[in-house]
């Protein structure tokens, strides 16, 4: 595997529940119906990495990467500080 690399995003600005703003070439990965709260974008196409959809939701978004000597687990999480609840 190469070096990769990953961003994990959280406050997107969404357009028509899709993530605005960076360029389709990436894989961009979110979760859930409503506004996205946190994605991680993967830059490297190298890299295998699976939506974990059992654990993500739109505040939270969870990887399984996978390489040829390591599998790790990854998430990119938005906590609000005012929660409506």
């Amino acid at each position: 595997m190469k070096t990769g690399r990953m961003c994990y995003v959280s406050k997107n600005h969404v357009i028509h529940n899709k993530i605005a703003g960076i360029p389709r070439k990436h894989k961009i990965y979110a979760s859930g119906e409503g506004r996205h709260q946190a994605a991680i974008v993967v830059t490297n196409n190298q890299i295998y990495s699976l939506l974990l959809r059992q654990l993500s939701d739109e505040d939270t978004v969870v990887l399984e990467v996978v390489s040829d000597k390591a599998k790790i687990i990854i998430a990119s999480m938005y906590f609000c500080n005012v929660c409506p609840y």
